[in-house]
């Protein structure tokens, strides 16, 4: 076997190790081909940009995020010495750095790798790409986290305007931004604006998706911690409690239909469909803090063992 065919078994043997979640090993192996594939390309090679970001993705995994960045440079350096701005991978470095740069808190930096991404997809898909739409929305949060609300605002509504112009129909990604925008607005005190925002949410997804769905469920249970940031406790329970209705419709269901379309939609939009199980349960919490507020029972025993006997008719749900 050459060392180039080592080196291929190698990475693949790492990339299964990452998918079976056992990152220790696959670092062992990836810190081995990194030194191989400098000895034999050196810097600046699309290969050994490869093996840099897929060591720093085991550390990123790992929560070893300071040598992750370091190695999440390299490889943008080695994919842009190679191949030049725009090169596909790049630009998943880009958003893993945007990712840990917010998850510690240093959003500056999050904002400034989100806005290199942003404007290297628009020169290489154009501004009319659901990614580029994807790209605004990220720079959005960023704003978002550093508190430049107006100008976290105005790049939504540019998302929004490359979502509807890339014509792909993502309800999901419309959704997404739309979800960003009633949150900034409640932080605003905008309330009546943020609640016309997810009235529009829910009304489009019932449509596209029907009424049992996980985006749904989703758009209820923000609603109702909506309700509850303007102390309209009652409405926020019995929001939260139709969210979790159709979760756990939908995770009864899942039993005797595995092709079900919710697990098709979960798969497309997180590629889980356990995350279903962990957005019912963070649901459930939510609608027991809101029951032990308003000191009363409640309906989530009904709920746990008839989901879908649930009435819909919001006067049946009664204090």
């Amino acid at each position: 076997m050459s060392k180039e065919e080592g080196q291929v078994t190698s990475e693949n043997l790492a990339v299964l190790l990452m998918a079976q979640g056992q990152y220790d090993k696959a670092e062992s192996l990836l810190t081995t081909l990194l030194q191989c594939r400098l000895n034999v390309f050196g810097d600046g090679n699309v290969a050994t940009a490869s093996a840099y970001q897929k060591l720093g993705y085991v550390l990123e995994k790992q929560g070893k995020y300071e040598q992750a960045v370091q190695l999440y440079e390299c490889a943008l350096n080695s994919y842009e010495a190679d191949y030049g701005r725009g090169h596909p991978e790049a630009d998943f470095v880009y958003a893993s750095l945007t990712e840990i740069y917010r998850k510690t808190k240093q959003y500056d930096k999050a904002l400034e790798k989100s806005m290199r991404q942003l404007e290297i997809r628009f020169e290489t898909l154009g501004d009319a790409h659901p990614q580029s739409a994807l790209s605004c929305h990220n720079v959005a949060i960023c704003l978002y986290n550093l508190g430049r609300h107006a100008q976290a605002l105005d790049m939504l509504n540019r998302a929004l305007k490359v979502q509807q112009e890339a014509g792909d129909g993502d309800t999901h990604g419309i959704a997404a931004i739309y979800t960003t925008m009633a949150k900034i607005l409640i932080e605003q005190k905008r309330f009546d604006k943020a609640m016309e925002i997810y009235e529009r949410v829910l009304k489009h997804q019932v449509q596209v998706l029907g009424q049992q769905s996980p985006a749904v469920a989703l758009t209820y249970r923000n609603m109702g911690l909506a309700y509850e940031s303007q102390s309209n406790t009652v409405e926020a329970w019995k929001t939260c409690v139709k969210a979790l209705a159709i979760q756990l419709h939908l995770i009864k269901d899942s039993t005797s239909n595995p092709n079900a379309a919710w697990r098709r939609q979960c798969e497309k939009n997180t590629g889980n469909t356990d995350v279903l199980q962990f957005e019912a349960n963070a649901t459930m919490q939510i609608v027991q803090i809101l029951e032990k507020k308003m000191g009363i029972a409640g309906c989530t025993s009904q709920l746990l063992t008839n989901p879908t006997e649930f009435q819909w008719d919001s006067s049946t749900i009664s204090i």
